[in-house]
């Protein structure tokens, strides 16, 4: 059975307004330590029908109650979490996924209202190189965020803020981001993935700043204008972004070979969020070797009893010749691009897509879609080549 926290509070305590910060704390404190009423100090300092909410809550759950609280649910369903109680709480205290308005500071701003338009930072995820930042935008009585027959084509009729996005640490970030979820026709929430733009570069601990402006809606037509309807207002969010740390460094040290082509693997850095894989400066990029596979016209690429794609040879091109190339392969064969990192559990593709990624010829780096559970990776496939991790050596670092 699941409740709302402060829907939970407001029946018990008979009050109209929001619970504060300081009492949703200490509710979920409680939650979390999972020790008795008697044990802890503040409930003395609680109303006795907030206390009695507690014990409904505790009863009710316990850690699984707070580990929903503690994310959007919406968010917690498309990251495979939201059935993951012990997840969603593990992701929560090693710092990877925040609620601000839950657990902010004085100085964060996780809402505003501007010209009728209420903006609320819902949640995010991060790990060191990337985050992911959900938030609500709640349009007054006189837009119409929503036109109608967007149901028949989903990427237009919906209005879409621009978003900016900056830490305070100066590091330079790239970002994109759509509609997450239409809630009704004057309530948006929305999705941004954003990944440091730079290998060395980290997230670390610090403010991020998220600003908005230019709500506009693009036309049904596609040689009209989008329809602005708000443009210029103070729609300015800042937070201390909670970023988790914890990854696991396998230290692959092979050689791949393509053909006769080599490409020299260092280690490969996953988080709940992410993965890095660190190229040697030996051998050919992944970004200028293809695969020449069958055209079947399948999306997926097939994949032999040994987990490697199917390959017919490998060549090396660049965005430069690769029409060329594309140009003079027999009838029946296509190129598929190598630049590419997959996880495995139990020799099974865990799905990545969704975020975003970097890659040069010194690294890969993909974002992921679900929450990864570290201890199921049993493989990864790189440049169609399965490799079992089972064997290799690695490194936790906290």
């Amino acid at each position: 059975m699941k409740y709302d926290i402060e829907e939970l509070l407001k029946e018990n305590m008979n009050i109209q307004d929001t619970p504060s910060r300081e009492l949703n704390e200490r509710i979920l404190c409680h939650d979390r330590g999972g020790n008795s009423m008697q044990n802890k100090k503040y409930v003395k300092y609680m109303p006795k029908v907030a206390a009695a909410a507690l014990a409904a809550i505790v009863a009710a759950g316990g850690i699984g109650y707070a580990a929903v609280n503690l994310w959007d649910r919406s968010v917690a369903e498309d990251f495979g979490v939201a059935k993951d109680p012990e997840m969603m709480q593990e992701m929560n205290d090693k710092g990877f996924a925040q609620q601000p308005q839950v657990s902010g500071t004085k100085s964060d701003r996780v809402s505003v209202t501007d010209k009728d338009i209420t903006v609320t930072l819902k949640q995010t995820l991060a790990d060191e190189h990337g985050a992911y930042v959900c938030y609500e935008v709640k349009y007054g009585d006189k837009y119409k965020a929503v036109d109608q027959g967007v149901e028949k084509h989903p990427d237009y009729g919906i209005a879409m803020p621009r978003a900016k996005f900056q830490m305070d640490s100066g590091i330079p970030l790239s970002y994109s981001g759509g509609v997450k979820k239409v809630v009704d026709d004057h309530t948006v929430l929305y999705e941004d993935f954003i990944v440091t733009s730079k290998e060395d570069d980290t997230l670390g601990k610090g403010k991020m700043k998220m600003s908005l402006s230019n709500f506009a809606i693009d036309q049904m037509k596609a040689d009209t204008k989008p329809k602005m309807i708000a443009k210029d207002g103070n729609w300015n969010l800042s937070w201390d972004l909670s970023v988790g740390t914890e990854k696991r460094v396998y230290h692959l040290n092979r050689t791949l070979k393509l053909g006769k082509y080599k490409v020299a693997l260092k280690d490969l850095t996953i988080s709940p969020l992410s993965c890095k894989l660190t190229v040697g400066s030996e051998g050919a990029s992944l970004n200028d070797i293809f695969a020449v596979i069958k055209d079947d016209g399948e999306e997926e690429v097939a994949l032999d009893q040994n987990g490697d794609m199917k390959v017919i040879r490998y060549v090396r091109t660049n965005e430069e010749n690769a029409d060329r190339v594309m140009e003079n392969l027999p009838k029946g064969q296509t190129l598929a691009s190598l630049d590419g990192v997959a996880l495995c559990h139990d020799r099974k593709d865990f799905d990545i897509t969704g975020g975003m990624g970097n890659s040069s010829s010194d690294y890969v780096y993909e974002q992921f879609r679900k929450v990864l559970d570290l201890e199921k990776v049993t493989g990864t496939r790189i440049a169609g080549k399965y490799i079992d991790l089972k064997s290799v050596p690695y490194d936790t670092v906290k």
